[in-house]
């Protein structure tokens, strides 16, 4: 939010001035909210690849359940699935 809060001023000074605003100050809103209301964020992962051994990274983001991971040399679509006791056991912690 805080670089949209400082691209927005900026935004301003280009013609048509009113729509840049609200544009930079809608796109920090709606990506502060996203981050905010995720209740799982995957901090990185390390892997290999099921069908050709590729090494597979992963940086942080959003968690979703069961998470799509692409091999970047094959294309393989694999999936990390995490059990649900492991994740209600990460929020008692």
């Amino acid at each position: 939010m805080g670089i949209f809060l400082v691209i927005a001023p900026m935004m301003a000074i280009v013609p048509p001035h009113a729509p840049w605003l609200i544009g930079a100050l809608t796109a920090g809103i709606i990506l502060t909210r996203r981050r905010l209301i995720e209740r799982f964020t995957l901090i990185s992962l390390e892997g290999t690849c099921p069908k050709c051994d590729a090494t597979i990274d992963v940086k942080r983001t959003r968690l979703r359940i069961p998470h799509p991971l692409t091999c970047q040399s094959c294309h393989h679509q694999a999936s990390l699935k995490v059990p649900a006791e492991t994740l209600a056991a990460g929020l008692a912690d």
